[in-house]
């Protein structure tokens, strides 16, 4: 079983968009690419929680990516920066994120507003292939 752990699946935030996994990267995209046109609808998504307080210029604490298979052996990161009011849970557990979608002060890179997140008991699968 896949549910989240939380009590709060019922009144988590009607999603406008929600990322499947078949599109998740082209979806992701288009989010970058057409920013105007994504800014301030609320997305929905699963991803494994990755720690940006190291990353150098990173403006928020965590994201919440998937690993994309490219060539080879290689896998990135994708996902979107999160902003979030509460305590992060830890690095790789397996949530869904609910959130505004954002644009940073430059106008460069969008970002989440954090409304719901919640662990899910059971990882979905991290890899995604386009």
């Amino acid at each position: 079983d896949r549910e989240d752990s939380s009590s709060e699946k019922q009144s988590r935030p009607k999603a406008d968009i929600i990322i499947r996994d078949n599109f998740f990267l082209g979806q992701l995209d288009d989010m970058y690419i057409n920013l105007s046109s994504y800014k301030g609808r609320i997305i929905q998504y699963e991803g494994f929680i990755y720690n940006l307080a190291e990353e150098e210029n990173a403006k928020e604490p965590f994201a919440v990516c998937r690993k994309y298979f490219c060539c080879g052996t290689d896998a990135y990161l994708v996902g979107l920066a999160c902003e979030f009011d509460r305590d992060i849970p830890d690095n790789n557990l397996w949530v869904v994120v609910t959130g505004i979608l954002t644009e940073d002060e430059e106008g460069h890179s969008p970002y989440l507003k954090v409304m719901d997140l919640s662990i899910l008991n059971e990882p979905g699968n991290e890899f995604i292939y386009k």
